[in-house]
């Protein structure tokens, strides 16, 4: 049996929802983690197929084969990928900014803002603790999935979306995370890899005539409103298309 790994944010529960409840048939184990595990256990070979991160299939593209048009992007805002700050930002250069230690792609992204479109190079500094603290601190921070959802209605700070911020310097999408197999995997069990990817696709259909059932289920995953969910899905993006990967692409060029 092929071991699925599964980004474990709502963002991929349009996808993977209905293989984890069993609406779908799935012939795969779905095995859950954060951006940084899944990724690693990919890559380490004790998954088959990843919904792992775009700066993961960058740095090892060799090895790595797309499995499907499916994945997790934007195209302007994402919702959950906010740089937070307090009073105003003004300028990043020199500055200390907390960052995630499980995400290299938003991490990559808010990388190459700064670099090329803001000319900073602010002091970027990994966070361990839990996310309230952040909020009693000064610097700027930056959160991501879920963690981010759940403050993205806070009024008492400022954000920043990186996603809008994206779209506002270059004119193009982004794609934070998308489907892939090994070359070795592939070699080796084609028949199953072919068969999980229709399994994924089913998958997909089956939420979008269901999209109450994904809110309710991320609601409890998350504790976000009802409002804020439906917003995050509609702007969300899973159909990877080729302007996105003209922005993936271009992302792919900016060195950091």
């Amino acid at each position: 049996m092929l071991k699925v790994g599964v980004i474990n944010f709502v963002n991929a529960n349009p996808l993977f929802f209905p293989l984890r409840t069993k609406k779908i048939t799935c012939s795969a184990e779905l095995v859950f983690g954060n951006p940084l595990q899944i990724n690693e256990q990919f890559r380490n070979g004790a998954l088959d197929i990843a919904l792992i991160s775009s700066a993961e299939f960058l740095a090892h593209h060799s090895k790595y084969i797309l499995l499907s048009d499916l994945g997790v992007a934007s195209t302007g805002p994402i919702f959950s990928v906010r740089l937070f700050y307090k009073n105003d930002l003004l300028s990043l250069d020199g500055r200390t900014v907390l960052i995630p230690p499980m995400s290299s792609t938003s991490t990559r992204l808010l990388s190459c803002l700064s670099t090329y479109f803001w000319k900073a190079r602010p002091d970027f500094q990994t966070y361990t603790c839990a996310i309230d603290p952040l909020f009693e601190q000064p610097h700027p921070f930056l959160l991501i999935g879920d963690d981010c959802l759940k403050h993205v209605e806070r009024k008492d700070i400022n954000s920043l979306d990186l996603g809008e911020a994206w779209y506002t310097a270059t004119n193009k999408s982004l794609i934070f995370s998308l489907v892939a197999t090994r070359v070795d995997v592939f070699k080796k069990s084609p028949r199953e890899v072919a068969i999980f990817h229709g399994e994924l696709d089913e998958s997909f259909k089956w939420t979008s005539s269901h999209q109450d059932e994904i809110i309710k289920d991320s609601q409890a995953k998350c504790n976000c409103s009802e409002t804020t969910l439906q917003h995050y899905f509609n702007i969300m993006e899973h159909r990877l298309t080729s302007k996105h990967f003209q922005g993936l692409n271009y992302y792919a060029n900016l060195e950091v």
